[in-house]
Protein backbone atom coordinates (compact mmCIF):
# COMPACT_ATOMS: atom_id res chain seq x y z
CA UNK A 1 0.00 0.00 0.00
CA UNK A 2 2.71 2.14 0.04
CA UNK A 3 2.53 3.80 -3.67
CA UNK A 4 5.51 3.28 -6.28
CA UNK A 5 8.41 4.12 -2.87
CA UNK A 6 10.89 1.15 -3.33
CA UNK A 7 10.19 -0.38 0.27
CA UNK A 8 8.06 -3.73 0.53
CA UNK A 9 7.92 -6.33 3.12
CA UNK A 10 10.45 -4.65 4.83
CA UNK A 11 13.14 -5.05 1.53
CA UNK A 12 15.56 -2.72 0.66
CA UNK A 13 16.92 -2.01 -2.75
CA UNK A 14 20.44 -0.44 -3.46
CA UNK A 15 21.38 0.10 -0.09
CA UNK A 16 25.32 -1.95 -0.95
CA UNK A 17 26.41 -2.65 -3.95
CA UNK A 18 29.00 -5.25 -5.17
CA UNK A 19 31.05 -5.01 -8.46
CA UNK A 20 28.88 -7.86 -9.86
CA UNK A 21 25.46 -6.88 -9.17
CA UNK A 22 23.09 -4.71 -10.49
CA UNK A 23 20.53 -4.70 -8.02
CA UNK A 24 20.80 -5.68 -4.14
CA UNK A 25 18.02 -6.35 -2.14
CA UNK A 26 18.80 -6.14 1.80
CA UNK A 27 17.36 -5.54 4.82
CA UNK A 28 18.43 -5.55 8.74
CA UNK A 29 16.47 -6.06 12.46
CA UNK A 30 17.06 -5.08 15.40
CA UNK A 31 14.98 -5.63 18.92
CA UNK A 32 15.55 -6.90 22.14
CA UNK A 33 17.69 -9.46 22.58
CA UNK A 34 17.93 -10.25 18.96
CA UNK A 35 19.25 -8.69 15.64
CA UNK A 36 19.30 -10.06 12.00
CA UNK A 37 20.50 -9.56 8.26
CA UNK A 38 19.20 -10.48 4.87
CA UNK A 39 21.23 -9.77 1.78
CA UNK A 40 20.41 -11.10 -1.61
CA UNK A 41 21.65 -10.35 -5.15
CA UNK A 42 18.45 -11.84 -7.52
CA UNK A 43 20.81 -11.85 -10.77
CA UNK A 44 22.91 -14.05 -9.48
CA UNK A 45 20.25 -16.06 -6.95
CA UNK A 46 22.90 -15.41 -4.07
CA UNK A 47 21.38 -14.52 -0.73
CA UNK A 48 23.01 -14.59 2.89
CA UNK A 49 20.54 -14.28 6.17
CA UNK A 50 22.53 -14.06 9.40
CA UNK A 51 20.62 -14.33 12.45
CA UNK A 52 22.06 -13.65 16.42
CA UNK A 53 20.28 -13.84 20.15
CA UNK A 54 21.99 -10.63 20.81
CA UNK A 55 20.69 -6.95 20.39
CA UNK A 56 24.47 -5.86 20.26
CA UNK A 57 25.80 -7.70 17.60
CA UNK A 58 24.60 -5.49 14.99
CA UNK A 59 28.17 -4.21 13.41
CA UNK A 60 29.14 -8.11 13.05
CA UNK A 61 25.78 -9.16 11.94
CA UNK A 62 25.40 -7.02 9.07
CA UNK A 63 29.18 -7.26 7.84
CA UNK A 64 28.64 -11.10 8.02
CA UNK A 65 25.69 -11.32 5.58
CA UNK A 66 27.57 -8.74 3.33
CA UNK A 67 31.07 -10.44 3.35
CA UNK A 68 29.32 -13.67 2.72
CA UNK A 69 27.81 -12.70 -0.41
CA UNK A 70 30.84 -10.95 -1.64
CA UNK A 71 32.63 -14.22 -1.44
CA UNK A 72 29.83 -16.16 -3.07
CA UNK A 73 30.37 -13.87 -5.62
CA UNK A 74 34.05 -13.38 -5.90
CA UNK A 75 34.02 -17.55 -6.06
CA UNK A 76 31.68 -18.26 -8.55
CA UNK A 77 31.58 -15.61 -10.78
CA UNK A 78 34.70 -13.37 -10.83
CA UNK A 79 34.76 -10.27 -12.76
CA UNK A 80 31.48 -11.97 -14.94
CA UNK A 81 29.14 -9.88 -16.59
CA UNK A 82 25.78 -9.50 -15.08
CA UNK A 83 23.63 -12.49 -15.90
CA UNK A 84 20.36 -12.03 -17.18
CA UNK A 85 18.02 -11.13 -14.15
CA UNK A 86 15.51 -13.76 -12.66
CA UNK A 87 13.88 -11.39 -10.80
CA UNK A 88 13.86 -7.32 -10.68
CA UNK A 89 12.40 -5.39 -7.99
CA UNK A 90 10.10 -2.50 -8.62
CA UNK A 91 9.33 -3.03 -12.04
CA UNK A 92 6.21 -5.26 -11.82
CA UNK A 93 3.37 -4.06 -13.37
CA UNK A 94 1.79 -0.62 -11.91
CA UNK A 95 -1.22 -1.43 -9.90
CA UNK A 96 -4.77 0.12 -9.71
CA UNK A 97 -5.49 2.97 -7.43
CA UNK A 98 -8.67 5.41 -7.86
CA UNK A 99 -9.98 8.24 -6.35
CA UNK A 100 -13.01 7.34 -4.51
CA UNK A 101 -16.12 8.68 -2.82
CA UNK A 102 -16.42 8.82 1.06
CA UNK A 103 -19.84 7.76 3.29
CA UNK A 104 -20.68 10.89 5.75
CA UNK A 105 -18.56 10.16 8.17
CA UNK A 106 -15.40 7.76 7.69
CA UNK A 107 -12.83 6.50 9.73
CA UNK A 108 -8.82 6.54 9.31
CA UNK A 109 -6.55 4.91 11.12
CA UNK A 110 -3.00 6.54 10.73
CA UNK A 111 -0.23 6.49 12.44
CA UNK A 112 -0.67 9.47 14.29
CA UNK A 113 -4.06 8.46 15.12
CA UNK A 114 -7.72 8.45 14.07
CA UNK A 115 -8.50 11.04 11.41
CA UNK A 116 -12.47 11.45 10.84
CA UNK A 117 -13.70 12.36 7.06
CA UNK A 118 -16.87 14.19 6.57
CA UNK A 119 -16.05 15.14 2.57
CA UNK A 120 -19.65 16.13 2.22
CA UNK A 121 -19.30 18.84 5.62
CA UNK A 122 -15.79 19.69 4.17
CA UNK A 123 -14.76 18.64 7.60
CA UNK A 124 -12.50 16.59 8.90
CA UNK A 125 -11.76 15.94 12.98
CA UNK A 126 -8.24 14.56 14.54
CA UNK A 127 -9.81 12.61 16.73
CA UNK A 128 -6.39 12.43 19.24
CA UNK A 129 -6.20 16.24 19.37
CA UNK A 130 -10.00 16.77 19.18
CA UNK A 131 -9.26 19.89 16.97
CA UNK A 132 -11.04 20.32 13.36
CA UNK A 133 -10.13 21.43 9.99
CA UNK A 134 -11.98 22.71 6.91
CA UNK A 135 -11.66 20.83 3.69
CA UNK A 136 -11.08 22.30 0.67
CA UNK A 137 -11.94 21.19 -2.96
CA UNK A 138 -8.71 20.72 -4.82
CA UNK A 139 -8.85 19.10 -8.35
CA UNK A 140 -8.76 15.35 -9.02
CA UNK A 141 -10.45 14.76 -5.42
CA UNK A 142 -7.90 15.83 -3.32
CA UNK A 143 -9.11 18.21 -0.60
CA UNK A 144 -6.33 20.97 0.95
CA UNK A 145 -6.72 21.25 4.86
CA UNK A 146 -7.68 24.82 6.49
CA UNK A 147 -6.94 25.55 10.11
CA UNK A 148 -10.23 26.99 11.59
CA UNK A 149 -8.31 28.67 14.24
CA UNK A 150 -5.41 30.27 12.52
CA UNK A 151 -7.32 30.63 8.97
CA UNK A 152 -4.01 28.73 7.34
CA UNK A 153 -4.14 26.27 4.37
CA UNK A 154 -1.56 23.47 5.69
CA UNK A 155 1.00 22.37 2.21
CA UNK A 156 -0.54 18.70 2.95
CA UNK A 157 -3.77 17.24 0.64
CA UNK A 158 -6.15 14.36 1.52
CA UNK A 159 -7.60 11.94 -0.81
CA UNK A 160 -10.16 8.87 -0.15
CA UNK A 161 -8.39 6.29 -2.58
CA UNK A 162 -9.27 2.22 -3.14
CA UNK A 163 -6.30 0.25 -4.18
CA UNK A 164 -7.16 -3.40 -4.32
CA UNK A 165 -9.92 -3.43 -2.72
CA UNK A 166 -8.77 -1.74 0.29
CA UNK A 167 -9.85 1.55 0.97
CA UNK A 168 -7.07 3.90 2.40
CA UNK A 169 -6.49 7.61 2.82
CA UNK A 170 -3.60 9.36 0.88
CA UNK A 171 -1.71 12.11 1.72
CA UNK A 172 -0.14 14.43 -1.23
CA UNK A 173 2.85 16.99 0.02
CA UNK A 174 5.36 18.19 -2.69
CA UNK A 175 4.35 16.58 -5.40
CA UNK A 176 4.84 12.95 -3.69
CA UNK A 177 2.05 10.74 -2.28
CA UNK A 178 1.52 8.65 0.37
CA UNK A 179 -0.48 6.33 2.18
CA UNK A 180 -1.20 7.42 5.62
CA UNK A 181 -4.17 5.34 6.90
CA UNK A 182 -6.65 2.67 6.54
CA UNK A 183 -10.31 2.64 6.43
CA UNK A 184 -12.33 1.60 9.42
CA UNK A 185 -15.48 0.30 9.34
CA UNK A 186 -17.98 1.40 12.04
CA UNK A 187 -19.47 -1.22 13.25
CA UNK A 188 -19.16 -1.18 16.69
CA UNK A 189 -18.00 -3.39 19.22
CA UNK A 190 -19.38 -6.75 19.60
CA UNK A 191 -21.14 -7.17 23.18
CA UNK A 192 -19.15 -10.12 24.63
CA UNK A 193 -15.92 -8.04 23.46
CA UNK A 194 -17.45 -4.79 25.25
CA UNK A 195 -18.14 -7.15 28.27
CA UNK A 196 -13.69 -7.37 28.37
CA UNK A 197 -12.83 -3.62 28.35
CA UNK A 198 -11.36 -2.94 31.61
CA UNK A 199 -8.16 -3.53 33.26
CA UNK A 200 -5.66 -6.64 33.08
CA UNK A 201 -2.60 -7.77 34.94
CA UNK A 202 0.38 -9.95 33.39
CA UNK A 203 -0.10 -13.91 34.37
CA UNK A 204 3.78 -14.81 33.04
CA UNK A 205 6.12 -11.73 33.14
CA UNK A 206 9.24 -11.30 31.58
CA UNK A 207 11.85 -8.94 33.71
CA UNK A 208 14.36 -8.99 30.54
CA UNK A 209 11.33 -7.77 28.32
CA UNK A 210 8.67 -5.83 30.81
CA UNK A 211 5.08 -5.87 29.50
CA UNK A 212 2.73 -4.16 31.78
CA UNK A 213 -0.39 -1.97 32.39
CA UNK A 214 -2.87 -3.76 30.15
CA UNK A 215 -5.99 -2.70 29.23
CA UNK A 216 -8.81 -2.94 26.90
CA UNK A 217 -10.61 0.37 26.15
CA UNK A 218 -13.61 2.02 24.29
CA UNK A 219 -13.01 5.33 22.61
CA UNK A 220 -15.08 6.30 19.56
CA UNK A 221 -16.96 3.71 19.45
CA UNK A 222 -13.90 1.45 18.80
CA UNK A 223 -11.69 -1.18 20.80
CA UNK A 224 -8.19 -0.72 21.47
CA UNK A 225 -5.73 -2.71 23.53
CA UNK A 226 -3.08 -0.62 25.32
CA UNK A 227 -0.11 -1.90 27.52
CA UNK A 228 3.35 -0.28 28.29
CA UNK A 229 7.07 -1.84 26.91
CA UNK A 230 9.42 0.28 28.61
CA UNK A 231 12.48 -1.09 26.49
CA UNK A 232 10.69 -0.23 23.20
CA UNK A 233 8.40 3.11 24.02
CA UNK A 234 8.38 5.24 27.04
CA UNK A 235 5.00 6.08 25.76
CA UNK A 236 2.00 4.30 26.04
CA UNK A 237 1.42 2.39 22.90
CA UNK A 238 -2.72 2.22 22.15
CA UNK A 239 -4.04 -0.48 18.93
CA UNK A 240 -7.19 -0.18 17.84
CA UNK A 241 -8.49 -3.24 17.43
CA UNK A 242 -10.59 -5.18 14.62
CA UNK A 243 -12.85 -8.02 16.02
CA UNK A 244 -13.06 -11.15 14.04
CA UNK A 245 -15.29 -13.18 16.21
CA UNK A 246 -15.66 -14.12 19.69
CA UNK A 247 -12.23 -15.16 20.96
CA UNK A 248 -10.17 -13.53 18.13
CA UNK A 249 -9.06 -9.82 17.11
CA UNK A 250 -6.05 -8.29 14.93
CA UNK A 251 -4.86 -5.01 15.58
CA UNK A 252 -5.93 -2.62 12.81
CA UNK A 253 -3.99 -0.02 10.81
CA UNK A 254 -0.84 0.57 8.88
CA UNK A 255 2.79 0.63 10.33
CA UNK A 256 4.35 -1.46 13.24
CA UNK A 257 2.44 -3.57 15.50
CA UNK A 258 -0.59 -3.91 12.78
CA UNK A 259 -1.79 -6.92 12.32
CA UNK A 260 -1.16 -9.02 15.13
CA UNK A 261 -3.45 -11.66 17.00
CA UNK A 262 -5.06 -10.41 20.45
CA UNK A 263 -7.10 -14.15 21.72
CA UNK A 264 -9.06 -14.95 24.42
CA UNK A 265 -9.54 -18.04 25.53
CA UNK A 266 -11.40 -19.99 28.62
CA UNK A 267 -9.62 -22.11 31.06
CA UNK A 268 -11.17 -23.63 34.26
CA UNK A 269 -9.49 -20.53 36.39
CA UNK A 270 -11.31 -17.85 33.98
CA UNK A 271 -10.71 -16.32 30.36
CA UNK A 272 -7.57 -15.04 29.85
CA UNK A 273 -6.31 -12.99 27.00
CA UNK A 274 -2.99 -14.08 24.94
CA UNK A 275 -0.98 -11.37 22.82
CA UNK A 276 2.88 -11.73 21.49
CA UNK A 277 3.59 -14.33 24.22
CA UNK A 278 2.02 -12.65 27.07
CA UNK A 279 -0.63 -13.98 29.16
CA UNK A 280 -3.18 -11.34 30.80
CA UNK A 281 -5.97 -12.00 33.10
CA UNK A 282 -8.76 -9.16 33.22
CA UNK A 283 -8.54 -7.72 37.35
CA UNK A 284 -11.45 -4.45 36.83
CA UNK A 285 -13.52 -3.36 35.02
Amino acid sequence: LDYDHQVGIGLLLNHCAFSQAHKVIEHGGQTMHYTSHFVAVPEYGIAAVVLSNSSKAKGFVHAAARDMVAAALDQLYPGAEKKQAIFVAGESEKEERKVVGTENRAKYLTTSGLLTLQVDESDMCACVTGKRFDLVPVPEGWYGVMDQESATIADVEFSPQEVRGKKVLAARKDGREERIGEYVPDDGIPPLWRKRIGDYKVENPDPDFPFSDVCLFEEDNMLFFSYRMPLLSDKRIDLPLTVLDDSQAITTGLGRGRGETLLAEQTEEGEYLLYSGYLVKRISQ
